[in-house]
């Protein structure tokens, strides 16, 4: 196993040098520098105050471009890291609603450094033929499970995932976490509440 790659802090202006003062400030698009809580397996979670009362996630798509490797990073309790508000939490969402849980939050690089924030791919968004850019969750010998964001993830069959036999036979082998692919969206179905869809690579 690969060791993580140690988090940037960067910081672009002041606005990006202080953490947020209330969970009414993690509106989308705000920048703040959050301290890290702990991390998950496809997660990063951040706190976005002094007080730790607004909380924050970093989803492992929001830690590349499209068609760059998507790497959780080594990070410690405590540390500083640049994150830029997508949406949730207690943030008001572009069409005004509020929702509740954790504030989700983005470190791309081009978001970090002020460019236009894209909207995230949800499923609502896709529709069969579309050809996507994602970046692999898991491999196992029958299939890719592919996150397309923290929105939408889907499943790419085994045989659908290359024309390369030795690739087909050992999935695992030749598809890592956070590595980006690009796929096809070949049909759609939401599935217990995580959005979801079929598609060949």
């Amino acid at each position: 196993s690969q060791p993580r790659p140690r988090l940037p802090v960067e910081r672009v202006g002041a606005v990006d040098d202080r953490a947020l003062r209330r969970a009414t400030d993690a509106r989308p698009g705000v920048h703040a520098l959050a301290r890290v809580a702990d991390t998950s397996t496809t997660e990063l979670h951040v706190l976005l105050d002094r007080r730790g009362a607004v909380r924050g996630r970093v989803h492992f798509t929001e830690l590349a471009a499209p068609g760059q490797r998507a790497s959780l990073p080594s990070a410690s309790p405590e540390e500083p890291v640049h994150v830029v508000v997508l949406g949730g939490g207690q943030a008001a969402d572009r069409q005004g609603a509020r929702s509740t849980g954790l504030v989700e939050c983005t470190m791309r690089p081009l978001d970090v450094a002020g460019g236009a924030i894209a909207p995230r791919v949800a499923a609502a968004d896709l529709s069969v033929g579309q050809i996507v850019q994602g970046w692999v969750r898991e491999a196992t010998g029958s299939a890719l499970w592919v996150c397309l964001s923290h929105k939408c993830t889907g499943r790419v069959a085994a045989l659908e995932a290359s024309e390369d036999p030795a690739v087909v036979a050992d999935l695992p082998k030749h598809f890592s976490f956070g590595a980006p692919v690009t796929v096809r969206v070949v049909a759609f179905q939401p599935a217990g509440g995580e959005e979801g869809g079929e598609g060949e690579g």
